[in-house]
C-alpha cells in the first residue's frame, strides 16, 4: 500500500517523541517536518498532533501522550492513520513497539513513517522498517 493510499479518507494523526529534555525543543521540528512532508503528498488535512518528551525504551503504558493517542484512535476506529517521522519515534525496542503496532492493527489504522519517502505498515503479522522486523508477538 502507498502512503498516499493509506491516508486517503482518514485523519492524519502524528505521534512525535524525543527522549531527553535537551532535545525537547526538537520537537516543533519533528512536527513541522511531518506536516510538510504530508503536504508534498497532496494531504492538506490539519493532522492531530500528540507529543512528549518521554525515553524510546518506555513501556507504553508509561507515555501519556502515546496512550492519550492511542484513546483517540479507539474512539476514531479506522478513520485515522498514525504518521511519525521515523519508526523510532514510536520505540526503539522492537517489542515495545510491536505492543504500540498491535492496536493499531486491530483497529485497522495505518502507521506510516515519513523516513526514506514514506513507508506503511502492513497489517499482517510483522511490521518491517529498515530491515528490522517488528514482531508483534508478545506473549512468550
Amino acid at each position: 500500500m502507498t502512503v498516499k493510499k493509506a491516508l486517503k479518507g482518514r485523519i492524519p494523526v502524528i505521534y512525535a517523541r524525543v527522549s531527553t529534555k535537551k532535545q525537547k525543543g526538537t520537537l516543533p521540528d519533528q512536527i513541522n517536518a511531518v506536516k510538510k512532508d504530508l503536504l508534498a503528498l497532496g494531504i492538506k488535512r490539519e493532522p492531530v498532533v500528540f507529543s512528549e518528551q518521554v525515553s524510546g525504551i518506555k513501556r507504553a503504558d508509561d507515555r501519556p501522550q502515546l496512550q492519550a493517542m492511542l484513546d483517540y484512535l479507539a474512539d476514531k476506529g479506522g478513520k485515522a492513520a498514525v504518521v511519525v517521522r521515523d519508526t523510532q519515534r514510536l520505540s526503539r525496542n522492537p517489542w515495545i513497539a510491536g505492543a504500540i503496532y498491535d492496536p493499531l492493527r486491530k483497529l485497522d489504522i495505518p502507521l506510516v513513517s515519513m523516513e526514506a519517502g514514506g513507508k506503511v505498515a502492513s497489517t499482517d503479522t510483522h511490521a518491517n522498517f529498515n530491515g528490522r522486523r517488528w514482531s508483534r508477538d508478545f506473549n512468550r
